[in-house]
């Protein structure tokens, strides 16, 4: 008798919230999610349409038959949800990740949620429910955590290969080229995949996890790239830009690049400039900036309480000098390790080197920098006390380069508003199904059309039937490599006055002799790996501006 009753009173219950039906439809019509109503009998109640999108099963079929919602579920993903449903009639908010499998075979995941509804006057109205199809993002994690396990097993023999880098360096350049390339291409998919996975909304758990992957990638990157750099310098390969620089923007902007980490450590960082200073110099404005990023990351990480400054001046002897000193509070350095301060791979201490990290190259490469910019380096310190490290550059100012008006900035907005609706046709040739993978998501809503080959031949075959408005190639791939398919390409132009189409080189090799081989070849330009999305598009938009015609529209 009492469960007639209970039945009855949840028929008349249902019957009322059909009214708001209409509306409720209107609502759920329009929403990508799986939206459902589970009633206290654990019935199907109402279910949005979608679920047929996301299901391949329809709407009726739900309401008809409630075991379909447990039958559709992975065999390995059913028990968890199983437990979920007993708890149906708790106080509680849920969530779990499943995968279902659709009508058609199609494995996907779905991030499920659900919490409970009481009526007004206080019964139990079951728990309204809804599912997010999230397939695209697990696989990509899926491929993340791949990558990273590789990034690891990479780490550990890129620790091997230093000793036998330091036993060999009449080898080193081939040596290093190699270990650059086959690191940097599981990097360009770790620091790639990182980036696209944090734009989506993540759990304050996961996302502290992928900045933990995201800084370990790029932490790796800047031991390669300071290898790559000593390697350059011992070979004599380093060349050194003389051109304009605004001191007084770059010097301030370097120390924005490391406040955040002061802060965090709860350090003062800052910069005082003479007023003698010229506002501009000629030098490498970059490998300066190099110099002070190595000097002033090493004095935040050795100082835990007090201060970090950077301080600039002229220092006039026989000629004028630029004088750069570092000076921190830091646990400073013991007077028998100052000597080999400046030695490759060598730090004060091997405690010191175990609690903080590093190469120990970094200051060997601000040594050969500064000298290779005619300029000295010198270091005092007392152990407790700090450090300073003073920097000497031969001082010579420039004239202060026009910088761009508000006029052409407005006429610049202009052009891209106007290139904002001309997309062009990408070949992507690539043999690595992960970096295939990265550059397609790179360019999912870019609005360009972009099709994928995994070998030389094909890309050159695509060329040749007009299908292609810019080439992004690998270097090396199967068949027929990045190298010969530009030349053949480059051959087929000329002998048939066509015009030139934009070829950007993709290569985990980072040598002069690399970019060198890639001019040679006939690429356009290069982009060594791990290539960052924002660099990426940048360079489309701008092989996009040089583009006469717009594509028509896409078919649907």
């Amino acid at each position: 008798m009492a469960d007639s009753l209970r039945e009855s009173a949840w028929r008349e219950k249902r019957e009322r919230l059909r009214h708001s039906e209409t509306f409720l439809h209107l609502m759920l019509d329009y929403t990508f999610d799986w939206e459902y109503w589970l009633g206290p009998d654990r019935q199907v109640w109402f279910t949005s349409p979608s679920c047929a999108r996301i299901t391949g099963y329809q709407a009726e079929e739900f309401l008809a038959d409630s075991g379909l919602l447990l039958r559709i579920v992975h065999p390995e993903d059913r028990a968890s949800l199983r437990d979920h449903h007993q708890r149906i009639a708790q106080n509680t908010d849920e969530e779990l990740d499943f995968r279902i499998i659709r009508r058609d075979g199609e494995v996907r995941w779905l991030a499920h949620g659900c919490r409970p509804v009481y009526g007004e006057d206080g019964s139990f109205l079951g728990r309204r429910v809804s599912n997010r199809d999230i397939t695209a993002k697990r696989l990509a994690e899926e491929r993340l955590v791949v990558a990273y396990a590789r990034l690891q097993q990479q780490e550990e023999f890129l620790r091997r290969a230093k000793e036998q880098a330091e036993q060999a360096t009449n080898a080193k350049s081939e040596f290093l080229s190699m270990i650059s390339h086959e690191l940097r291409t599981p990097l360009n998919v770790v620091l790639g995949m990182t980036d696209l996975v944090l734009e989506g909304d993540l759990a304050l758990s996961q996302r502290q996890l992928l900045q933990r992957i995201q800084a370990s990638g790029t932490l790796m990157l800047t031991l390669i790239n300071q290898v790559l750099d000593l390697a350059k310098i011992e070979a004599g390969k380093m060349t050194l830009l003389e051109e304009p620089v605004a001191l007084r923007q770059l010097l301030p902007g370097t120390i924005g690049i490391l406040q955040g980490i002061a802060e965090c450590k709860k350090i003062g960082l800052s910069c005082h400039l003479a007023e003698e200073v010229p506002d501009w110099i000629i030098l490498d404005g970059h490998r300066l900036q190099q110099i002070l990023l190595n000097l002033l990351g090493n004095a935040i990480k050795f100082t835990e309480n007090g201060q970090v400054e950077l301080s600039v001046q002229i220092c006039t002897k026989s000629w004028q000098w630029l004088l750069l000193t570092v000076s921190d509070t830091g646990i400073g350095i013991a007077a028998e390790r100052l000597a080999t301060i400046f030695d490759s791979f060598s730090q004060a201490d091997e405690q010191i080197s175990r609690r903080y990290g590093g190469s120990g190259l970094g200051l060997t490469i601000c040594l050969r920098l500064v000298q290779l910019m005619g300029g000295d380096i010198a270091v005092e310190s007392q152990e407790g006390q700090g450090s300073r490290f003073m920097v000497r550059l031969p001082l010579c100012p420039a004239e202060p380069v026009r910088t761009v008006t508000d006029g052409e900035r407005s006429e610049r907005a202009g052009l891209q508003e106007q290139r904002e609706d001309k997309r062009i046709r990408i070949l992507l040739a690539e043999d690595s199904e992960d970096s295939q993978l990265l550059i397609q998501m790179f360019l999912a809503h870019s609005g360009h059309q972009v099709q994928v080959v995994s070998n030389g031949e094909e890309a050159v075959r695509h060329v040749r039937a007009g299908e292609v408005d810019l080439l992004l190639m690998d270097v090396q791939m199967p068949v027929l490599d990045g190298f010969t398919a530009a030349q053949q390409i480059r051959q087929w132009e000329q002998s048939t006055g066509q015009k030139p189409v934009p070829i950007i080189a993709m290569t985990a090799h980072a040598f002069a002799e690399e970019r060198e081989r890639c001019r040679l070849a006939g690429f356009t330009e290069l982009l060594t790996k791990p290539i960052r999305k924002a660099l990426l598009l940048e360079r489309i938009e701008s092989y996009q501006q040089s583009l006469s015609h717009a594509l028509p529209a896409l078919q649907t």
